[in-house]
């Protein structure tokens, strides 16, 4: 009953622009949409339960203004008489719709030389500014491509996670075992992967990258986390008490799960469940984070600025390290997370498994 009195006084309290609870087929992009955007949505939702969408849309749909379009405000200055005097003001974290990666809205790169089959082109918009990732623990981003495949034998340069919105797709490692994804899948291809891509129908996705010095495995192979392994636990022996990199360990009252899928050196990533309504304060993350939000409603509050920003499935956000605010969930929730660590070890040091040893004797700050 606490909770779900929080979650009522935190709709109630919050700004007027953030409450904006009309269909999330509006994505925000203004006074209308295209019919590749929706179609996108229709994809996204089918990939999820079979179809069943979290929200139902509203009879009128939202007009919201050119403003607040894509992750980050235009402040323009009221003082000037230059209507071409605005800059971009970063807010304390990256959020961001789904609509914001449309296929309208992505930027082509052309087609993939190194084909050797079909006529793949490639297109894609990052999260923040180009000028913005420098320096970044974790970039973010949406990449779309069309049929075709193509060798991959340079070693990949960083750790990617990405959730795939549509399209079927196989990579193979450097051995030639193939890994299969689609829809609703979650795809982890470690720093140091070699192989090849093949795009057998055009595939969209959502992707993270930690950009971390390592190459972490001595064998590193692409990991699919299909979108049936989400769920929360139901057994006695699952991970259902493993911390979260955001909430800490969960309760016992089992309204919260997490599961960690990969726990490589300094990359982790998993899923959160959340029930029912609750509030979280979260105190110094410590840790880069990037999450999508599959299922659910939820409010980021940044605790210094009071930037807020309500958040509904396909939404996607990048959170600072060191980042400290509130999380209020409405309804229950579902999110694939990454996280990437700030710590880096003094030497390579692998293990009887292959990986780095990351023990705190390895460790120092960046």
């Amino acid at each position: 009953m606490i909770y779900q009195f929080i979650a009522l006084l935190s709709v109630l309290t919050a700004p007027q622009s953030v409450l904006s609870f009309s269909s999330p087929l509006a994505f925000r992009s203004g006074s209308s949409r295209s019919a590749k955007t929706s179609e996108l949505w229709s994809s996204y939702l089918d990939s999820l339960n079979d179809g069943v969408a979290t929200i139902r849309p509203a009879e009128e749909e939202e007009v919201i203004p050119a403003a607040t379009i894509g992750p980050f405000p235009i402040v323009s200055d009221s003082e000037s008489d230059s209507e071409s005097e605005s800059e971009v003001s970063l807010p304390p974290f990256a959020h961001t719709s789904i609509g914001y990666f449309g296929l309208e809205e992505l930027t082509s790169k052309g087609p993939r030389t190194t084909a050797d089959w079909g006529t793949p082109e490639e297109s894609t918009r990052p999260i923040l500014p180009l000028q913005y990732h420098d320096g970044q623990m974790l970039t973010a981003g949406s990449w779309y491509c069309t049929e075709g495949g193509w060798p991959s034998p340079s070693l990949k340069a960083h750790t990617e996670v990405f959730y795939v919105l549509d399209g079927h797709c196989s990579m193979d490692d450097l051995d030639g075992t193939k890994h299969y994804f689609g829809p609703g899948d979650t795809v982890i291809i470690p720093k140091g992967h070699s192989g090849r891509w093949d795009v057998h129908q055009p595939v969209h996705k959502v992707w993270t990258s930690h950009h971390h010095p390592h190459i972490e495995n001595q064998d590193p192979r692409v990991q699919v986390i299909p979108y049936s392994s989400l769920s929360p636990p139901t057994t006695a022996t699952s991970t259902s008490t493993q911390p979260d990199v955001l909430y800490g360990t969960p309760s016992t009252n089992g309204l919260e799960s997490c599961q960690t899928f990969y726990n490589v050196g300094p990359t982790k990533v998993g899923v959160w469940n959340c029930a029912q309504p609750s509030s979280f304060q979260v105190i110094d993350t410590q840790q880069s984070i990037f999450f999508h939000l599959l299922e659910g409603i939820m409010y980021l509050s940044d605790a210094q600025t009071g930037h807020a920003r309500r958040c509904i499935p396909g939404d996607t956000v990048l959170l600072p390290a060191h980042w400290s605010g509130h999380i209020d969930i409405l309804t229950p929730v579902k999110k694939v997370w990454t996280s990437a660590a700030l710590s880096n070890p003094t030497k390579y040091n692998f293990n009887e498994s292959g990986i780095i040893d990351w023990t705190p004797d390895h460790r120092k700050k960046v």
